[in-house]
């Protein structure tokens, strides 16, 4: 089919073939299907794939495999989307609603951009891998929502231009970074990685009753001012034994307990 076409209704690619993956606007679901064996998917090189519904990937491989091509998949809907466990070169979210990454792995070679006041949210055991870099246009309404219990759900390190928020249903691990505005939600602890600390350049909030734990090795630096929080009973709770664990001066709206040993 030609490049740049707008579809308003869904399109299922389906071959045990290897094909090529066109570019455009799909107001309906994209569907890639198939057993697929030895053969290859490929998206159009570089090419733009704006998807105002959701992106259904149930292809299976033998030695074959998604190929992305410098291509970005942009989730555009006005509502919630299911975000498709494959390849990305550059992945990108806007308008209102939660785009959801419900399983397996998404590995991002390029970039991952959160716009409009989109909520891009892991759940289950899904994971983020790969170099992406991190964009937005609204650091504190754009929002990665890291709801994913798997060990490692995001790559440690990274530079968040959006918020983040940590927001399982339990215990969960936060991951070393630079943080925008770093937001701990849901129900648990989450305890941050031992191996290194973490920025945040914005506000680090504690909300749902849960508890942040910072252990020794885990410093919070950064311009961050404030730890705020929707009810009385968050915790930060530092067992961290550093000199400076938190900066001084901070304005606490949660309890705060130092226990070291």
């Amino acid at each position: 089919v030609p490049t740049g076409e707008i579809y308003n209704f869904n399109v299922e690619y389906n071959s045990t073939a290897a094909q090529n993956i066109m570019a455009g606007t799909y107001n309906q679901d994209l569907a890639i299907s198939g057993a697929r064996g030895a053969t290859n998917v490929t998206c159009q090189s570089g090419g733009t794939f704006t998807l105002n519904n959701n992106f259904i990937y149930t292809a299976t491989f033998g030695t074959g495999t998604f190929i992305p091509s410098g291509s970005t998949f942009n989730y555009n809907g006005a509502g919630v989307q299911t975000v498709a466990a494959v390849p990305y070169t550059n992945l990108s979210f806007n308008n209102n609603g939660i785009k959801t990454l419900p399983n397996g792995t998404a590995n991002i070679a390029g970039s991952l951009t959160i716009n409009n006041n989109a909520t891009f949210a892991t759940t289950n055991t899904a994971t983020l891998i790969g170099a992406f870099t991190t964009f937005t246009d609204n650091a504190l309404t754009s929002i990665l929502r890291i709801g994913s219990i798997a060990a490692t759900p995001v790559p440690a390190g990274k530079i968040y231009a959006f918020s983040v928020s940590y927001n399982a249903g339990g215990n969960q691990t936060v991951f070393p970074g630079t943080y925008s505005n770093l937001i701990i939600e849901g129900s648990g602890t989450k305890t941050h990685d031992a191996s290194a600390g973490s920025s945040i350049g914005g506000i680090l909030t504690i909300n749902d009753n849960c508890t942040f734990s910072l252990p020794t090795g885990a410093n919070l630096t950064g311009s961050f001012t404030n730890v705020n929080s929707n009810t009385a009973n968050s915790t930060l709770f530092i067992t961290n034994t550093s000199p400076t664990p938190v900066p001084a001066g901070l304005i606490y709206n949660s309890i705060v307990e130092y226990n070291g040993s």
